[in-house]
């Protein structure tokens, strides 16, 4: 699913490794995060580390500059 039929994302402030065999992350999200119900029902999801010169991105993923939905992965 693409933008507008199921694309969600949001920033994690903690990431946490368990396992590099199989590889298995930690990742928190809270039950009324518009993306928690997005990766229930698709049972994926991704994580993108991001560096200091990208902190604009976890700003928007954030809510901070302003963009919703679909346009947020416009700007990265």
């Amino acid at each position: 699913a693409g933008p507008g039929r199921g694309w969600s994302g949001f920033t994690a402030t903690a990431v946490m490794s368990v396992s590099d065999s199989p590889p298995t992350l930690v990742v928190g999200i809270g039950k009324t995060n518009r993306a928690h119900d997005v990766i229930l029902r698709s049972g994926r999801f991704s994580v993108n580390v991001l560096g200091g010169d990208q902190e604009w991105i976890a700003d928007t993923f954030a809510g901070r500059t302003g963009a919703a939905g679909p346009e947020r992965f416009a700007s990265g």
